[in-house]
């Protein structure tokens, strides 16, 4: 009886250290992530057009295939819908998240919309309120989420890795260095996922649907 009693002990003991080896290599691609943005608000109010992002990132975000110190940022984008205001000296923000937070925008000629980006304690769970000033007028602007039944961030940068399975092992085989960037869209009623897998001088995009399907891929030169 102890004879069996020992085998069975030696025998989980065994199973234990295989089970270990076999996690040892697994990959965490979580600690590979250098952006994931995860939701994203909409609202507007007389005068303005108000889009935030919330994100985890590094910051500066750099795509040179290494994951920098990351945090937790919002990302507003303004835009007036007077066209002929557009190009105005001072552009602020208010808003709250648990904490006050207020920064003033700088003008992006290429989206045509004032952005920044603004580090927080806490990322937004549900709606919230923005308060534009700019010449002198202050607006609120209520901010909701896009609601929709697409897969979470993690499942969408799941589904890359698994469609990229073979040029990710090849990176780590060589000790390539590479950063994963994952972005929910939001275009009308749609939803999409960019997923670039970024070495130090290209990036692999991916355009995923709603469901993590690939619907398009291209690789690119980094700026």
């Amino acid at each position: 009886m102890k004879k069996i009693v020992f085998a069975i002990i030696a025998a989980s003991l065994f199973a234990v250290v295989i089970a270990a080896a076999g996690c040892s290599k697994s990959t965490d691609y979580l600690n590979y992530v250098s952006q994931m943005r995860s939701a994203c608000f909409f609202g507007e109010s007389k005068s303005y057009r108000v889009t935030a992002y919330s994100e985890k990132r590094e910051y500066p975000l750099k795509a040179d295939g290494l994951v920098g110190e990351t945090g937790k940022f919002v990302i507003l984008k303004i835009t007036f819908k007077d066209s002929e205001k557009m190009l105005l000296n001072d552009v602020y923000a208010d808003f709250s998240l648990e904490k006050e937070y207020k920064t003033s925008l700088g003008y992006n000629a290429e989206t045509e919309s004032y952005v920044v980006s603004v580090a927080v304690e806490n990322l937004p769970e549900n709606d919230f309120t923005v308060t534009v000033t700019a010449d002198g007028n202050s607006e609120n602007v209520p901010l909701t989420t896009f609601k929709n039944d697409a897969v979470s961030p993690e499942k969408a940068l799941k589904s890359a890795v698994t469609l990229k399975r073979e040029f990710i092992d090849k990176l780590e085989a060589s000790n390539a260095d590479y950063e994963i960037m994952v972005r929910l869209i939001v275009e009308g009623e749609e939803v999409f996922y960019y997923v670039g897998i970024v070495e130090s001088e290209y990036t692999t995009a991916l355009l995923l649907d709603s469901r993590g399907a690939l619907l398009a891929e291209k690789k690119l030169k980094n700026q």
